[in-house]
């Protein structure tokens, strides 16, 4: 009987430092896990930017995938923002003369709600929304209607394209003079 006691005692007080040892590690993980915040933020992957224009008639892009996007997912908030460095030709055009470098350094902003909440719990499957965007550039900003098309994906993710026009002009740049006024600027991202 004395034997069973002993065994009993020294089983249950390796079970209690176990218990223990294992209940600080679950609180310590829950300490560490609250403290960092829930990401309201949309995963974002596969980005690309075109910017397409006329000369005379004649067409000329440009197109970049260094496109950084936030998408905040409970509150809809859109950024897109590009560094102008990073943007290459597409489609050249010999005789444009504004590769002047004086936007070096700069980056065009594209700002909205976006509605991706409507989105990932509706029925349909793709969605079309005008939604009005606001690009600002040389500190200058100048709203746009863009349209956005979000097809929610099978993996759980959205994919979205939007597309809109923005005026050189209004924006004061001043390189891009001799190019029809109306820049159309298409994005497409997916989200997760």
């Amino acid at each position: 009987m004395r034997i069973n006691r002993i065994f009993i005692k020294k089983t249950m007080g390796r079970f209690n430092i176990k218990a223990v040892f294992t209940l600080m590690i679950l609180c310590f993980a829950c300490i560490i896990l609250s403290s960092q915040p829930n990401s309201i933020y949309t995963g974002i992957r596969n980005t690309n930017m075109q910017i397409k224009a006329s000369l005379n008639n004649s067409p000329l892009a440009w197109a970049s995938e260094k496109v950084t996007i936030t998408l905040n997912k409970q509150t809809g908030e859109f950024v897109a923002k590009l560094l102008i460095d990073d943007l290459q030709f597409a489609t050249p055009n010999a005789n444009f003369n504004g590769n002047t470098g004086e936007n070096k350094g700069k980056y065009v902003t594209l700002t909205c709600t976006l509605p991706v909440d409507d989105v990932l719990h509706n029925a349909n499957n793709a969605i079309d929304r005008k939604v009005e965007m606001t690009t600002n550039f040389n500190d200058i900003d100048y709203q746009s209607p863009f349209t956005f098309t979000i097809l929610t994906l099978q993996t759980g993710g959205f994919s979205v394209m939007a597309n809109g026009t923005i005026s050189h002009t209004a924006l004061g740049i001043a390189n891009l003079a001799q190019l029809d006024d109306d820049l159309v600027v298409i994005l497409s991202f997916t989200g997760y």
